[in-house]
């Protein structure tokens, strides 16, 4: 979300510096109303207040503006929250919208959604084509033992099978591509085990590593966690 300061920069040299605190409060509160309006309203909005707040220079981008027109509306969104519950095979689960922030896959060159359960867990979602780019733990969520019972654990090759299972699921791709990637498996403590595929055929950056897909699955074969840069690019 766009912070206190990047308005305060736009606003500098437009209104008087006493009721700066005021202003900016008011834009952010109409930020956050923003993205529960409909589609014509927005587009409205984003373009008078494009105009509005340009830089005192004259030139450049108002980011006010740029971050108003990443947020979809309401409507726009419903895909990426159906596809969340598809992907937790849970219609009734409760999926709340948070905010926009760039896709650090895509070296800042994107922007995605990111969404969050009642169960503590955060979504991030490509606003491009609604792409589940990951599934986590939040940052907010207490930190957990995954530690499980001799009687629960699941055998290695039924946890492999079920991340496979999870991935096609909601990325019914991996099947034509799996013979092309890179398989590689870890666990940590044999409590929390990964199943990662990368593509090392795609040409990236020496700086960058390369699309993959992961998927980590407590020793119960309970989820924990879901990565896929695959299509992302």
């Amino acid at each position: 979300m766009v912070s206190r300061e990047q308005i305060e920069e736009v606003l500098d040299g437009h209104i008087d510096a006493s009721l700066m605190d005021d202003v900016v409060d008011d834009i952010l509160d109409v930020i956050v109303k923003y993205r529960e309006l409909t589609d014509d309203m927005a587009e409205k909005i984003d373009e008078a207040v494009g105009k509005e707040l340009k830089p005192s220079d004259g030139g450049g981008t108002n980011p006010l503006s740029v971050m108003l027109s990443d947020y979809r509306t309401e409507s726009a969104r419903k895909k990426a929250k159906e596809k969340i519950r598809l992907f937790r095979s849970d219609e009734s689960l409760n999926v709340t919208f948070t905010e926009v922030a760039i896709n650090p896959y895509l070296n800042g060159c994107r922007s995605m959604e990111i969404y969050e359960d009642d169960n503590g867990f955060e979504y991030w979602v490509d606003q491009k084509n609604d792409h589940l780019i990951q599934c986590a733990p939040s940052a907010m969520m207490p930190a957990k033992s995954y530690d499980v019972d001799e009687k629960s654990r699941v055998k290695v090759s039924a946890l492999r099978a079920k991340a496979k299972s999870i991935v096609t699921s909601i990325f019914p791709a991996f099947m034509e591509m799996e013979s092309k990637l890179a398989p590689l498996e870890d666990n940590r403590n044999k409590t929390v085990y990964f199943f990662r595929w990368d593509d090392m055929n795609t040409k990236i950056p020496d700086s960058e590593l390369p699309p993959f897909l992961q998927v980590g699955i407590r020793a119960n074969g309970d989820l924990v966690s879901y990565t896929n840069t695959l299509r992302a690019a």
